[in-house]
């Protein structure tokens, strides 16, 4: 990650673990964890993955003492659920990301961006094309 693509902490609440406080951040944002494709270092799947929260990672590598020894480094993430009733914190968890994962948007894209993708698109018409010509085989053949 290049440091212009990171978030100042001071663009963001403070996030309510001390785990996540930091100068900067790759990610701030309410969504799930599936939506960002994260996961512990230590390959098991995190806590409600496709349950929305606040979530906070980390810029820099951290070292989290509760994950096992050799996969307890890598940026922290901290998510924040809230109880859809009392409007109550119902859940906040903390563990470190994966080198791997990027924030997103923040890989290059080599393809244009027309909010669909455009290798589907030329196929989608390439079928409707041989389709129409089909047709109009079929029917001058009658």
């Amino acid at each position: 990650m290049t440091p212009s693509s990171a978030i100042p902490a001071a663009d963001v609440p403070v996030p309510p673990d001390p785990d996540c406080v930091a100068d900067e951040y790759a990610y701030f944002g309410t969504t799930t964890l599936a939506a960002l494709g994260v996961t512990r270092p230590s390959g098991r799947p995190p806590p409600q993955p496709n349950h929305a929260g606040t979530i906070w990672i980390t810029a820099d590598r951290r070292f989290n003492e509760g994950e096992p020894v050799g996969m307890a480094e890598g940026r922290m993430l901290c998510i924040e659920f809230e109880d859809a009733g009392a409007g109550g914190i119902s859940l906040m968890t903390n563990f470190p990301v994966v080198d791997s994962w990027q924030p997103p948007g923040s890989a290059s894209r080599t393809e244009p961006d027309l909010g669909l993708p455009w290798r589907a698109m030329v196929a989608v018409l390439a079928a409707a094309v041989l389709v129409g010509t089909s047709l109009v085989a079929f029917r001058s053949r009658r």
